[in-house]
């Protein structure tokens, strides 16, 4: 089958409804696309585990990264295409930072090393250890409490996510952007949007260049429509021949997207893509 094109999608609030699940009329339309011609990619600050409760229901092949595009996954085989970890002994300096900033973080293992959440406990409030539950609900990831970050095992890792004032968060953000070689984003979080997650990835682990490293792999030179919410999105966005934005996340998206869409829970991807394939591809 001729190819006609790439669909690079976020997941949380650009397909997903209220149960944090990309609904049935989106994975059947996806699954049309996918018949029509079009590669699909999905580009995610979940683990795994967290998004295999969506992706499980895709019947055909296409590609997922994970952790802010730290890790890539093929599918249905599940096999480990790349990573681009973090090194452990960043983990001194940024446990300093984190906590003179007074921000709670968690680091992740990765999907090869079982999807673990690291958290040392004393650094939160009660109503976030509270909150954590609602987030363990969300996924099958094993949440491991740790006294500090030495107990953490000494290989690579995809992701640190830190927890705080959005305020605080972006100081932080532009701090660390100054200093060291990262990728960072401040993001609403996906149970509480008004609350602000700060995720930190290696250098290059990004959801654009994650995209741009998976079409190098594939030999992928066709035209790419991609879509999101948030700030994390903006690389994806950037490198993409048509864009599309969905209502609800960050305002900053929109000046990146050749179309604004409505909210997820409308659906509203279905028909920001649409329009691109009528503009475009008709």
């Amino acid at each position: 089958m001729k190819i006609k094109g790439i669909f690079a999608a976020d997941i949380d609030n650009t397909l997903t409804d209220s149960r944090h699940l990309i609904p049935d009329p989106v994975v059947e339309y996806l699954r049309r696309l996918h018949k029509g011609g079009w590669e699909i990619v999905f580009l995610t600050g979940r683990t795994f585990a967290f998004a295999q409760k969506s992706i499980d229901k895709f019947d055909f092949p296409f590609h997922v990264g994970l952790q802010n595009g730290a890790e890539v996954i093929q599918m249905p085989e599940r096999k480990v295409v790349f990573q681009n970890f973090l090194p452990h002994k960043i983990l001194t300096d940024l446990d300093k930072m984190c906590k003179d900033h007074s921000i709670g973080y968690i680091v992740y293992s990765g999907y090869e090393a079982g999807d673990f959440c690291f958290y040392e406990p004393h650094l939160f409030s009660e109503a976030m250890l509270e909150y954590f539950e609602k987030l363990k609900q969300l996924s099958s990831v094993p949440w491991v409490a740790v006294k500090n970050h030495k107990e953490i095992p000494e290989v690579g890792f995809p992701l640190v996510k830190g927890f705080g004032e959005r305020k605080v968060l972006c100081e932080m953000r532009d701090r660390l952007l100054r200093t060291k070689e990262l990728d960072v984003y401040v993001i609403g979080d996906v149970i509480d949007p008004a609350k602000g997650l700060l995720l930190i990835t290696n250098k290059g682990a990004n959801k654009g260049d994650a995209l741009r490293k998976i079409c190098q792999m594939r030999g992928w030179n066709y035209p790419i429509v991609a879509a999101g919410d948030d700030e994390n999105d903006i690389p994806l966005l950037e490198m993409a021949d048509f864009s599309i934005c969905v209502k609800g996340g960050s305002d900053r998206l929109i000046e990146y997207a050749d179309v604004v869409a409505p909210s997820s829970p409308q659906l509203g991807i279905i028909q920001g893509m649409n329009q691109i394939l009528e503009e475009h591809f008709s």
